[in-house]
């Protein structure tokens, strides 16, 4: 999701937009939009992103080409490095929904949290658990039941067969 307005008045902040992953980066053009990987130096070490501007130049003159972009935002002034090739994960497909990437930030920020992860992970692996468990208990105790009928009709019939054979041997007697 956009998380500045440096691409307005094309997207805002909060914004979702879609990208092609797929595409030959010797196809792009000067006023494609790209999503590309970035960083930024910190006091706590190196923090890579993904940031999407659009192309404004395009150096030809090596085996890699070089990319010089810039957001859309009237104030805004050329990226201060240039973009590899090989750093560009995208291409915009020019379709964005507004507002929808601050609800899946918030959402996914929820998740992380203590309550989130407990709501949508651990809670569902218990009910999970639990429908097991039931579904267990019910599949042994049917067995138990057809073990038991199956128990009970061999012994009638060994009752049976002991019967036929006194009855046999008393015949046999008279």
């Amino acid at each position: 999701s956009v998380q500045s307005d440096s691409m307005a008045p094309t997207f805002d902040e909060g914004d979702l937009v879609f990208i092609r992953t797929e595409f030959e980066a010797h196809d792009l053009k000067v006023d494609d939009v790209i999503t590309y990987e970035d960083f930024m130096v910190t006091d706590d070490g190196v923090i890579t992103y993904y940031n999407t501007h659009r192309i404004v130049s395009i150096d030809k003159s090596s085996d890699t080409w070089r990319f010089v972009t810039k957001g859309d935002n009237p104030n805004a002034t050329n990226d201060p490095r240039q973009i590899l090739e090989t750093e560009i994960y995208g291409v915009w497909t020019e379709r964005s929904w507004s507002g929808f990437g601050s609800f899946v930030d918030g959402f996914t920020d929820f998740l992380k949290s203590g309550l989130g992860f407990f709501l949508f992970i651990v809670v569902p692996c218990l009910a999970l658990l639990v429908y097991e468990v039931v579904k267990f208990m019910k599949i042994y105790a049917e067995y138990n039941v057809q073990k038991s009928k199956g128990d009970r009709v061999k012994l009638q019939e060994e009752a049976l067969a002991s019967a036929r054979a006194q009855l046999e041997a008393e015949a046999q007697l008279k």
